[in-house]
């Protein structure tokens, strides 16, 4: 008796339950398109009548017409789906540098998980902007892919040319490039293209990186094993050595009559290879231009950088004019507002500001293969609403 109660209301029960996981995604998701599945649903399930009408217009319909009508339904839900999981659960990514390597080499195809995180919604707008629930947030280590910060200027006719980077260009070596005469345009968050680094330090963490070794609230950072560097062989090393180091290597080549490897950190510590290897980089205090934040007042490059606290939300920091070119483009660009410098005076919105509050947490992040990687040491921090989600599995 039982069982037969339980197979009399089946569909009634999976109405129920349908319903009542559309309403579940319909409040984590905030999307108008669930909501009204959620009410075509809910008609359904709560006037069984509707069935009745329906069924019995479907059977007046000649049998041709219904076998092409057929098809709405099941094409409908699979649109559907995959919008939802693409929109909400997970993304397929193509990479197409070599910034990452050799863990994950260009060309492999990825699955970017952005329920982990939460996805982000309203990106284009920092004052409605939201990441809707996830597991966890980002973590050091991650290996994240978020829309590319400096693409908000684009040429027009050329719009995979780095607009900043060729004016720093141009600025630093008292140059013009024709290309600056083309037209320029605003492109929003949500068409900048899409980058994959790994993170390295978090809204609130205080970074610094000494001798190309990177350190996050005082400690050496241990994504630095993950890190590919660039050495420079000692003449005087035995051949088995050499021989050894070379095939460890992700890749070796001479430069004059230097034999150089490009290597991770990892496999030197472990193999007990520093003495046999000279790490190659800039020396300290010897400024690089085309480092963040290209300023006169910071004598940093790519060894040598920081230290620096990562912006965090809500935190305020004080203006001045030393520390403003680390925090300018996140100001005008990345928060909206408008600024302006007269004199000594720094003003936001047109009145004098000595202080700023963040509104959006900020990431610092890097390649794993550095001596070819175009990351957050050339072209500053990764606001929160340009991250799209963590690399879920390596490759498929």
């Amino acid at each position: 008796m039982e069982t037969s109660f339980f197979f009399m209301h089946l569909k009634s029960i999976i109405g129920y339950l349908l319903l009542l996981g559309f309403l579940v995604l319909s409040c984590w998701s905030r999307s108008w398109i669930v909501f009204c599945l959620l009410m075509v649903s809910s008609i359904f399930v709560w006037h069984p009548s509707a069935n009745k009408v329906l069924l019995y217009k479907w059977r007046q319909l000649p049998l041709i017409q219904r076998k092409r009508w057929e098809w709405i339904p099941i094409v409908s839900v699979g649109v559907i789906l995959i919008w939802f999981v693409n929109s909400f659960l997970f993304s397929v990514y193509t990479i197409h540098s070599s910034s990452m390597e050799p863990a994950i080499s260009s060309g492999t195809v990825l699955v970017m998980n952005k329920f982990k995180t939460g996805s982000a919604r309203s990106i284009n707008s920092v004052n409605n902007y939201y990441r809707l629930g996830g597991i966890r947030g980002f973590e050091r280590g991650d290996v994240v892919i978020f829309h590319f910060p400096e693409a908000d200027t684009v040429f027009k006719d050329h719009p995979c040319e780095n607009y900043h980077f060729i004016k720093r260009q141009c600025d630093v070596t008292k140059t013009f490039s024709p290309i600056l005469k083309c037209k320029v345009m605003f492109q929003p968050v949500s068409e900048r293209p899409l980058f994959i680094k790994r993170v390295i330090a978090l809204a609130g963490d205080t970074l610094q990186i000494v001798d190309g070794n990177i350190h996050v609230n005082g400690k050496e950072s241990t994504v630095n094993n993950a890190a590919v560097d660039k050495y420079t062989v000692n003449t005087d090393a035995p051949a088995q050595v050499k021989e050894k180091i070379n095939k460890l290597a992700h890749s070796h080549y001479k430069e004059k009559i230097l034999q150089v490897v490009e290597i991770h950190q990892g496999q030197v510590t472990e193999h007990k290879l520093r003495s046999f290897l000279e790490k190659e980089g800039e020396p300290l205090n010897m400024p690089d231009v085309y480092v963040f934040p290209f300023s006169p007042y910071y004598f940093w490059n790519a060894s040598y950088w920081g230290p620096v606290v990562v912006p965090l939300k809500g935190n305020t920091v004080a203006l001045t004019l030393r520390n403003l070119p680390l925090y300018r483009r996140i100001i005008e660009t990345y928060e909206g507002n408008e600024l302006e410098v007269e004199g000594a005076v720094i003003k936001i919105n047109g009145k004098v500001a000595k202080s700023y509050t963040f509104k959006l947490n900020y990431y610092w992040v890097a390649g794993d293969n550095r001596p070819h990687s175009f990351d957050s040491r050339y072209w500053g921090f990764v606001p929160e609403n340009h991250m799209v989600g963590t690399v879920s599995a390596l490759s498929f």
